[in-house]
């Protein structure tokens, strides 16, 4: 946009200003996340390059007493506003692309309310058992698949056994959430996928991450897979429903402690279409029950296991382990396995 303005600058003797109003018109049509900058940059070539010579031609005709054209977005239309000779202020406006933006305008009705008690549920939990405070909650999007979403920059380089239980109580912070607040006559679908990442999770945790009881590799019978374990009596599938049933149940304690911090937070993106960052903070500082303690729960697992690594190279004795207590084990065991 600056660019467009240094153009018209140099060719016009013009200045182009650039209203708040105008970027947030751009902002909610163009800014489509999985579809990168191209939008973008096409809204801000629909909305003001093409109709700039619209805009200049308006300006001459109505002889100018400002060398300043100030632009001004409002749901649909673009404002040129600048003073005639006599010093009035004349205004033309100009119909744009609004399709995108007439989506996520908040609807402030019963999908909203669900979709912000929803995405509030997800939130709380990133941020309480995770220490992942989302980037941002949007509880009104443009896209028919999803009403609404958490964002997180955060990005995991491993998963610890002791982390199973709090991934999968996020992934069914949703769902709980709604049943906490609606109750669970009232529950709602739109947990499904949810439901399906945590079971799937889960699975790869059990089948092929060997996090589960049993440390081996798991897959269906098949000629194919026959140097793999095959789970024939479903213990596998016990162990999954077990696992979830305890997320589900921990989402639960957590959540009904933490509910008024659901309700507020819930409240807010129930007549609002985000919650950014810094105002997901305020709220949990507010709000939140333990919250200092949980923070600093989850600062003390940050680098443990470098930490960790360091505390044992300090603590190295020689003979912390009898070598010959330890050779008799290894040549009861090889022994076992000749048999």
């Amino acid at each position: 946009m600056e660019r467009i303005a240094g153009k018209v600058s140099a060719q016009f003797g013009i200045k182009l200003a650039f209203d708040p109003t105008l970027h947030e018109m751009i902002y909610q049509e163009g800014v489509y996340p999985t579809q990168g900058t191209r939008p973008v940059l096409s809204t801000i070539n629909q909305m003001i390059q093409s109709n700039l010579g619209k805009i200049i031609s308006a300006y001459y005709q109505h002889t100018c007493d400002s060398d300043e054209i100030k632009l001004l977005g409002k749901e649909g239309w673009l404002l040129a506003e600048f003073r005639n000779e006599n010093a009035e202020t004349r205004i033309l406006p100009i119909t744009v692309p609004w399709k995108l933006g007439e989506l996520k305008k908040c609807k402030r009705d019963d999908y909203q309310a669900i979709v912000a008690v929803h995405e509030s549920g997800h939130a709380i939990i990133s941020a309480l058992l995770l220490g992942e405070l989302p980037q941002v909650i949007l509880s009104s999007t443009a896209n028919s698949d999803s009403g609404g979403f958490v964002y997180s920059r955060s990005k995991r380089d491993f998963i610890p056994r002791g982390e199973i239980l709090n991934i999968l109580s996020f992934y069914l912070g949703g769902y709980i959430a709604e049943k906490v607040v609606f109750g669970e006559e009232n529950v709602t679908a739109g947990g499904k996928n949810d439901i399906e990442s945590a079971s799937n999770f889960i699975m790869r945790m059990l089948k092929t991450c060997g996090l589960g009881k049993s440390l081996a590799s798991y897959w269906e019978k098949d000629s194919e897979t026959r140097f793999y374990v095959h789970d024939e009596d479903n213990k596998l599938d016990a162990e999954a429903e077990f696992w979830i049933s305890s997320a589900a149940e921990y989402a639960e304690i957590t959540l009904r402690e933490q509910k008024d911090l659901l309700l507020k937070m819930a409240d807010y993106l129930s007549d609002n279409r985000q919650m950014n960052k810094d105002l997901i903070e305020d709220y949990i500082s507010k709000y939140a029950v333990r919250s200092e303690s949980l923070n600093q729960n989850n600062q003390a697992h940050k680098f443990f296991y470098r930490n960790h690594l360091k505390g044992e190279v300090e603590t190295i004795q020689m003979n912390l382990d009898d070598p010959v207590d330890l050779a008799t084990k290894r040549q009861s065991m090889e022994t076992a396995a000749y048999k």
